[in-house]
């Protein structure tokens, strides 16, 4: 049989004076869910992840820069990532995404 492991976590979008904010919501075998919040033209410098990535912008509008490649997203894009894709981003808005790391 098959046990339930239902989580609920509530994330708020509301970050006060912090400029930038992440928060592991999930640490799980298969995953890990990240919760991002960056304040109007907050960056995020170049790195990458070991794992595939799909981000979900909740709100806001964010430019990721993906190896010279510049994509802007909003909450009616979703992104997905290779491994060791590297990249930065900004926050042309307030913004508000999750990232699903996958391991």
């Amino acid at each position: 049989t098959r046990s339930n492991k239902m989580k609920v976590v509530t994330s708020s979008h509301d970050i006060g004076n912090d400029k930038k904010f992440a928060k592991r919501l999930f640490e799980e075998e298969k995953f890990d869910l990240i919760h991002m919040h960056l304040k109007k033209g907050q960056p995020i410098s170049t790195h990458h992840a070991k794992t595939d990535v799909i981000i979900i912008v909740r709100e806001g509008v964010v430019t990721f820069d993906i190896e010279g490649k510049e994509v802007t997203l909003t909450n009616e894009d979703i992104l997905y990532l290779d491994p060791y894709e590297d990249h930065s981003l900004q926050a042309i808005e307030e913004t508000d995404l999750i990232l699903l790391k996958l391991k």
